[in-house]
């Protein structure tokens, strides 16, 4: 007996579903898999009828454009790039800046009240990464005694910064959890055990924007959160205490102690290969080819081959080397695009963090001002694991066509 197309279209949108879910669990892990599990999630909208669901709703979300309109700037970039593979391949890693907010906008019905489901996936995943990290670390450690309990070697799935943002937001979800469920005590327990485990994983991973993500994640939280309530001097004591962890992290951690003896030099030595040195040379390197094609930019594909330019100029042989990027997504844009895609940029953060801060959507707040700050130290949008995270959730909080209430506080 033949199905009918009521019943194959049903089938259709749970597949849906659940290739979103699957998305957002393989996020922490195999970061090749990240564009055939995307393309799964865009065919099954495409095939269950999410089109003519937009088609109704496009017109009416004037943001959506202006969204969407970012990703047409990286297009225009085209016409005055003269790297075309490189141009061809960023769109190419760019796509999701195009679909995820379309696909999101028009959401078939059976995510309604799914949007905790997926936060809760999210938290999993990671959790389960951590977990892998760590047995891998005792493993090398306990049989060929080699430890790999820190940064890069501990980080066995993706870099430690993109992971470190992963955990930050996680503890955002599972504080929000905390204070807009009715949980129980053995959920409290379990929730308190999380936020242990995730701020030990951040510390271990030692990643400074993923630390400083982890304080303003947590501190940041619980302060607005009592603030909100009009405790004052619980916030004053959470803002205290939280500063006094972070600075007893920033000297037990080694990283931060080299940006210490990095401020305390007299000179300081430009082909130096600490990264906190190389940063500052390739941030003002950076500046100066924005500064110099201020309108329309260098192109999209010319990015990195006029910074390897500069580099050069500049005799900065470390980041010639190993052909760094700008290590910051706004000043990447602004090198791209001009002023204009730096002014794009910034204004889709401020737009949507204005917004959620109105409305006390703290998931949404937090999730901005987590990725606008590791946007600061890394080219997030030019790697798959740095812009699939970033144009989901965002498209999920923003744009999201089926959410639930219990982000606000």
């Amino acid at each position: 007996m033949n199905k009918s197309p009521k019943t194959i279209n049903g089938v259709l949108k749970k597949i849906n579903l659940y290739s979103a879910f699957l998305l957002v669990f393989g996020m922490p892990f195999y970061k090749p898999l990240l564009p055939y599990l995307s393309f799964l999630w865009a065919f099954t909208w495409l095939l269950d009828g999410g089109p003519l669901r937009l088609s109704k709703l496009f017109v009416k979300n004037k943001f959506l454009w202006f969204f969407v309109g970012f990703f047409l700037l990286y297009l225009v970039g085209m016409l005055f790039t003269e790297n075309q593979n490189a141009g061809w391949f960023n769109l190419e890693v760019k796509l999701s800046l195009l679909f995820f907010p379309l696909i999101m906008s028009s959401l078939n019905s059976n995510y309604e009240g799914k949007e905790q489901t997926i936060f809760k996936i999210f938290i999993g995943a990671n959790l389960i990464a951590g977990i892998v990290c760590i047995i891998s670390a005792v493993v090398n450690y306990y049989f060929w005694n080699y430890n790999t309990f820190f940064y890069a070697k501990l980080s066995i799935f993706h870099h430690p910064t993109y992971y470190s943002m992963y955990i930050a937001f996680s503890l955002v979800l599972v504080l929000n959890n905390i204070f807009t469920e009715k949980a129980s005590r053995n959920k409290i327990i379990i929730y308190t055990i999380l936020i242990v485990v995730f701020l030990t994983l951040v510390f271990l991973l030692s990643s400074k924007a993923g630390i400083i993500s982890a304080f303003l994640a947590v501190a940041g939280y619980l302060t607005i959160y009592l603030f909100n309530k009009r405790k004052f001097f619980s916030s004053f004591a959470i803002i205290i205490i939280a500063g006094l962890l972070f600075f007893a992290a920033m000297n037990l951690n080694q990283r931060f102690t080299a940006i210490n003896k990095l401020s305390n030099s007299e000179k300081i030595d430009k082909n130096d290969e600490d990264s906190n040195v190389a940063r500052l040379m390739i941030w003002k390197s950076a500046l100066e080819v924005g500064m110099e094609n201020l309108v329309p930019g260098v192109g999209t594909g010319d990015t990195k081959d006029v910074l390897m330019e500069k580099y050069l100029e500049k005799g900065l042989f470390n980041p010639l080397e190993k052909k760094y990027n700008a290590h910051n997504e706004f000043l990447e844009t602004f090198v791209s695009l001009g002023f204009i895609g730096l002014l794009y940029i910034l204004l889709l953060f401020a737009i949507p963090i204005i917004k959620a801060f109105r409305k006390k959507e703290f998931v949404a707040l937090f999730f901005l001002l987590i990725t606008g700050l590791n946007f600061c130290f890394e080219s997030m949008l030019n790697t798959i694991a740095g812009v699939l995270f970033f144009s989901f959730f965002y498209s999920l909080l923003v744009f999201g066509g089926r959410r639930s209430e219990g982000r606000k506080v």
